[in-house]
């Protein structure tokens, strides 16, 4: 995955529907955004894609390797 941005303007509250990696998952595989959601979750949890605190930015890695 890409560089993205799961929540791009702090400003406004938190919403899945603006996220770009949501997006992103649901064009890469044509899934529904519940799908997504769930694909993006546990793709997190096996540490597939990680958050870079300091641009508060998501982004893949190769295999699950850091």
């Amino acid at each position: 995955m890409p560089v993205l941005a799961h929540w791009p303007n702090r400003d406004e509250p938190f919403d899945y529907a603006r996220s770009e990696v949501i997006a992103w998952v649901r064009d890469r595989f044509g899934v529904t955004m519940d799908d997504a959601i769930r694909i993006f979750n546990y793709a997190r949890y096996k540490k597939v894609v990680i958050f870079d605190p300091i641009t508060k930015l998501w982004c893949g890695t190769k295999g699950g390797a850091r």
